[in-house]
């Protein structure tokens, strides 16, 4: 069984596809077509991702293959070969030697900035697609301001939540999310769930809710930004309804 769960940032995506991970006894591959992971490195011994594509000795990334049937991966020590263009064709050819009869499969990915043809593969070779949003779209913008800022995505202790005010981000950041927001309105859906009424499952191997209240930890500028992006939103939803 193939399972995708389809988002954009900040909308309990990571969290659901836990759940579903552990509801569907499945392997959860979040984001594997994204271009950034496609480029990245790993530094030895603490995982610490390095931002960019240049190797360090002691350095690895994760090379992706099947094996009967069954989707694995494993450390490769070295320089990148593929470029992301050949990287991401490359993946999009193991979704064929899949065996989901074998392995159940919960797949992440947000829905832009995906190849057309990639969501396309996944969105018919699935046997779910699950949308997740955020009704909330200032709260969205804010947690993703936060999040890009501090360049902490993805958290599993409270105690390392941030807590003070964080530096501001350059406008063209929410604005590049508002329009990956409205390439999700788009699209045509079948299950959807909102951010506001997922069961946030409170375990130590569950991501937890990185932001509170987004509104106390950043400046008057980013939340009239957030404001202005949002009421433009909005205002654009009414109008073309």
């Amino acid at each position: 069984m193939l399972i995708n769960v389809w988002s954009t940032p900040r909308t309990g995506s990571i969290h659901y596809s836990y759940v579903l991970r552990d509801e569907y006894n499945a392997h959860l591959i979040n984001e594997f077509f994204n271009r950034y992971h496609m480029s990245i490195y790993f530094t030895t011994p603490n995982g610490v991702q390095l931002n960019h594509t240049e190797y360090v000795s002691g350095s690895f990334y994760h090379e992706y293959f099947v094996d009967d049937g069954k989707l694995s991966q494993r450390k490769i020590y070295g320089k990148r070969l593929k470029s992301i263009k050949e990287e991401e064709e490359y993946r999009l050819g193991l979704i064929n030697l899949l065996d989901f009869n074998t392995q159940n499969i919960v797949m992440h990915n947000h829905v832009a900035p995906i190849d057309q043809n990639v969501y396309t593969k996944l969105k018919e070779t699935a046997n779910k697609n699950v949308y997740t949003y955020r009704k909330d779209k200032r709260a969205q913008l804010g947690s993703y301001a936060i999040a890009f800022s501090t360049k902490q995505f993805i958290l599993f202790k409270e105690e390392y939540k941030h807590k003070s005010k964080v530096a501001d981000i350059d406008r063209v950041h929410l604005e590049n999310l508002i329009k990956r927001i409205k390439i999700y309105d788009s699209l045509e859906k079948t299950d959807e769930i909102a951010y506001e009424d997922m069961e946030f499952k409170s375990s130590q191997y569950y991501p937890i809710k990185q932001v509170n209240n987004y509104i106390e930890l950043l400046s008057d500028n980013m939340l009239n930004i957030i404001d202005q992006l949002a009421s433009e939103y909005e205002n654009n939803k009414v109008d073309n309804k």
